[in-house]
């Protein structure tokens, strides 16, 4: 019998401890189980947000990094700039700043 069970539903996660037996007596096995699952209910809300967020710039931000590692100044800054050019004629950006103006959540596409 699994003594952690869990769940999502609509973004919400619920963990129920599953020791009826034992009136849910908690060990230290039960103890790092729990731990384990409330990690992963972070992990995932966090991977929820990032995947609901501006994905286009994710993807500048990476190319900017891993380049990084083998450019010069001028040719980083060069491509920074380009990357940053290319942010700013997004649809992400248009809706971002739109969201900010009018004070709601931003509602990305990843174009």
């Amino acid at each position: 019998m699994t003594e952690i069970l869990y769940a999502v539903a609509a973004g919400v996660a619920t963990i129920t401890l599953n020791r009826p037996t034992v009136m849910n007596a908690l060990t230290s096995a039960l103890r790092r189980d729990m731990r384990a699952a409330v990690i992963r209910a972070g992990h995932e809300a966090r991977a929820r947000g990032l995947a609901q967020g501006p994905t286009a710039a994710y993807r500048g931000v990476k190319t900017a990094l891993r380049s990084s590692f083998d450019n010069d100044l001028t040719a980083q800054l060069t491509l920074e700039a380009c990357l940053q050019s290319e942010a700013g004629r997004s649809d992400d950006f248009r809706e971002g700043v739109a969201a900010f103006l009018e004070k709601r959540p931003a509602r990305f596409s990843g174009h």
